[in-house]
This record gives C-alpha cells, sequence and structure tokens, in this order.
C-alpha cells in the first residue's frame, strides 16, 4: 500500500509540474504565435469573404479607385518584409490614412473601409496606405506580440509614405490589435523619432484591445492558471516587449497621446471585451481628446458592415475627420 501511495505522490507532483510549465507555456504561445492569413485562404473561400465583409472585391480598384500601387517595404527594426497598398486618391494632398488590420487577418479585411470614405465625400481627400502588418498576408511570417512589433511596422509605413509619397500628414485608423499597435507607437520612446517627423493628426480606434496584460488574463484564468503564477510569466512577455508589458494599456497610453482620437466598440464583443475598455477609460484622467461610442449586439470589428450601424458607423468617422 505504501507503494502505491509513493507512486501516487510521484505522478500528482509530476502532473503538477506539467501543468505549472506547459499551461505557462500555451499562455505564451498564444501571444506570440499564430498562422498567417494569407490572400488565398481569403479569396478562394466565400464564407471567409463574407466574414472579411469583402464580398466579390479583390482590391481597391473594385471599390472605385483607379491609381493604385502594390510596394514591397522592410521594417526598419528587423528588415522583415511587408507588402502593402498605395491608393493614390488625392494627388495634391500630403495627407494620408493608414488602414491598420488587427490580429488573424490581413488588409483584405480593411480595404472596404475605402468604400466609407467614398461614401463620406472623402475619398478625394486623402491618399491612403494599407499594409499587411508582419504575420500578415503578403508579408514575412515573424511574432507581433500583441501589437508590439505591429507598431515597428506602422512606423516604417509612415516612413514609407513620407520618403516616397511626400506625405507629411498621417491618420492612423486601426481595429482590433491593429489598435492597440497604434497607441503603443504613439507611447514608445525609441519610435518617437520616427513619430516626430510625421505629422500624426488623428486617431481611430475600431474594436480596439485595450488591456494587454488583462487580455491574457482572461485567457490564462480560463486555463485554470493561477494568478500569481500567471504574473511571474508574464515577466516572461514584458522582456519580450523590452519591458513596456504593463504600459499596454490605454489607462496609461491614451494618457500619453493628446491626439484627437475617435473610439467606437460594441458592448457584447466577445474579443476584446467592453468591460476591460470601460476599466482602462475610466483610468484616463485628461479625456478631452477622445471621443468614445458604444454600440450594442454587434460581434468584434463589425461596426461598419454590419447593416444595423452601418450609417451611425459613416457618420461618426466622417464627423470626426471633418472637424
Amino acid at each position: 500500500m505504501k507503494k502505491w501511495i509513493i507512486i501516487l505522490i510521484g505522478l500528482l507532483l509530476l502532473l503538477s509540474w506539467a501543468f505549472l510549465y506547459f499551461v505557462p507555456q500555451k499562455v505564451l504561445t498564444m501571444i506570440t504565435e499564430y498562422e498567417p492569413y494569407t490572400f488565398e485562404q481569403i479569396l478562394q473561400n466565400d464564407s471567409a469573404r463574407e466574414h472579411y465583409g469583402i464580398y466579390d472585391n479583390d482590391d481597391p480598384t473594385d471599390y472605385g479607385y483607379e491609381d493604385v500601387e502594390e510596394v514591397m517595404f522592410t521594417s526598419d527594426y528587423d528588415g522583415k518584409g511587408l507588402s502593402a497598398w498605395y491608393v493614390n486618391s488625392a494627388p495634391s494632398s500630403g495627407q494620408c490614412v493608414l488602414l491598420l488590420h488587427g490580429r488573424t487577418s490581413n488588409r483584405l479585411k480593411t480595404m472596404k473601409f475605402l468604400e466609407l470614405f467614398k461614401t463620406a465625400g472623402l475619398d478625394t481627400a486623402y491618399n491612403f496606405f494599407i499594409p499587411d502588418l508582419r504575420n500578415s498576408g503578403k508579408s514575412e511570417a515573424s511574432s507581433t506580440y500583441m501589437g508590439y512589433r505591429f507598431a515597428d511596422d506602422i512606423a516604417s509605413s509612415m516612413k514609407w509614405v513620407r520618403e516616397n509619397q511626400g506625405q507629411d500628414t498621417v491618420i492612423l485608423y486601426g481595429f482590433s490589435m491593429g489598435a492597440m499597435a497604434i497607441e503603443t507607437l504613439l507611447a514608445r520612446e525609441d519610435l518617437a523619432d520616427e513619430v516626430g517627423q510625421s505629422y500624426v493628426s488623428k486617431v481611430i480606434l475600431d474594436s480596439p484591445l485595450s488591456d494587454v496584460k488583462g487580455q491574457l488574463w482572461a485567457g490564462a484564468s480560463d486555463l485554470g492558471l493561477p494568478e500569481g503564477l500567471f504574473d511571474y510569466y508574464f515577466q516572461d512577455f514584458d522582456a519580450l516587449v523590452d519591458g513596456f508589458g504593463d504600459e499596454m494599456a490605454f489607462g496609461y497610453l491614451l494618457s500619453q497621446n493628446s491626439r484627437p482620437t475617435l473610439i467606437m466598440a460594441s458592448d457584447t464583443d466577445g474579443l476584446t471585451p467592453y468591460p476591460l475598455l470601460i476599466n482602462q477609460l475610466d483610468q484616463v484622467g485628461d479625456k478631452r481628446h477622445i471621443s468614445f461610442h458604444t454600440f450594442t449586439g454587434v460581434p468584434h470589428v463589425k461596426l461598419y458592415q454590419t447593416d444595423s450601424t452601418k450609417s451611425r458607423y459613416t457618420k461618426l468617422v466622417s464627423e470626426f475627420l471633418r472637424q
């Protein structure tokens, strides 16, 4: 009997060790690794086209934009190859809108917002840059770290439109993790020089990831990881993002960025939880630069492509840009 008790205790210790090691590793993998969504996966699948809201459209020319260039450039951080569309819709304008997708997505998903600008009569006021950020679309595979490395790619995108197209003013328009990447970019001291060389006039955030640590803790707690152990292993992520992990939260980030900022979110968003966003907004002291609008009953990043909310969404964006 004693022998079996010893064996049982040994098995329990082994299982405990496995839990303490493999669960945090799984959480960290969820943070850093995911399969890129290629153009072929979307364009060759009708249900994926519908999910992206692009239907029969393949590129910006299908939205009535004639002067479209596909470009390749590199991220200044590590030389990763990046791909993008530059839409020259306002040749005499020095203003460019960057449409920035989120996690497990690519630029095909954001190109439909070109339709919004036509509807609002703003298509000739701006040029557009629509990149595949790293690990997306036609760009090179790489870890993204919840938008931290997306921020490097956005900085390189801003540099490209400034140096190659003379666009000295940009509007950053981001979705989900792309929204977090924008705010991370604007608060990172190591990217301040690049941001400083381009004038970021306004920011639009759709269904934003607002609290990286809170979001990751929600996933870790679902896997049964104790909070104390999660905090310990979060340090691994923090090291990967140069000690910026705790700062990847809107309470901090929006307090560092006073540019006019439009935020739109659904109170039933299942991927970037609304309560996390509200909690973070409550932590922002001066909110005078923030225009925040709630939608009800709409899925993640579907505010524009949902019939019942499309008109309101278009009006909010149009009025914000015209202010």
